[in-house]
């Protein structure tokens, strides 16, 4: 459960496990240059990478209602999700996106590293 004034409201947390390949899962999702840019990265974290751009896809299905599968609606597609998290990550803070708060970090739960992202929308 989650408390929020937003009146949409999405959560996703995702475990960093070094032994999961994501990459099948990426290629489902992410365009060749993107997906080259985590491939590319997976020397120095591209799972990390990846799960900033997948928890925030699912926290914005979530709260746009169009399911963890689907895809997101259309001003929150999987590419600018992925180019936002790419975004926040080099700058530390979470760019702007019209109608919409989100949050993301890195932190410890029990005994995982975890990624955990929050995508809230007001109709007001």
């Amino acid at each position: 459960m989650a408390i929020s004034d937003a009146d949409t409201l999405g959560v996703d947390i995702e475990a960093i496990r070094p032994e999961w390949d994501w990459q099948p899962v990426a290629g489902l999702y992410l365009d060749a240059d993107r997906l080259a840019r985590l491939v590319d990265a997976s020397r120095g974290g591209g799972q990390e990478d990846f799960l900033r751009f997948w928890t925030l896809r699912e926290a914005f299905s979530k709260a746009s209602g169009s399911g963890i599968v689907c895809s997101s609606r259309k001003d929150v597609s999987s590419a600018r999700l992925f180019d936002l998290a790419e975004s926040a990550s080099r700058k530390g803070a979470a760019p702007a996106l019209p109608g919409w708060k989100w949050f993301q970090r890195r932190q410890r739960a029990a005994n995982y590293d975890v990624i955990t992202a929050i995508a809230a929308r007001s109709n007001t």
